[in-house]
């Protein structure tokens, strides 16, 4: 396990003695975060465009986040300024979007959203 963390914490670019790895499904690991990200009432910003934002907003909302959803149709994804806006009308402590999204095989371009997050 030594070897695994020293590889995540290079993936990452982190020397964060609490990098660790999740034995278990993607799901098992959605949930580990957003347990860890969210306490109730917490606003939650989550695209829905396909099964991992929908089970994004499922897991918050079991959590007792306030659950702010961004709904496209399956194969759609999500622009700047539509993440934008959203951000300054829910002021969420987290943005869910999912960069792969497997259901639907549709690639959410990341490029400028972590700027967004931090204005």
């Amino acid at each position: 396990m030594d070897e695994i963390k020293q590889g995540i914490q290079y993936v990452f670019q982190t020397r964060n003695p609490l990098s660790l790895a999740i034995s278990g499904s993607g799901h098992c690991a959605l949930e580990a975060a957003l347990f860890n990200l969210l306490e109730p009432g917490d606003s939650f910003l989550v695209g829905v465009s396909g099964i991992w934002g929908q089970r994004a907003q499922d897991i918050a909302e079991r959590i007792g986040a306030r659950v702010y959803p961004m709904v496209k149709a399956p194969g759609g994804h999500f622009t700047l300024p539509e993440v934008e806006e959203a951000l300054a009308r829910h002021k969420p402590v987290l943005l869910f979007l999912a960069h792969g999204e497997s259901s639907t095989g549709v690639l959410q371009p990341l490029d400028g959203y972590g700027e967004l997050c931090h204005r």
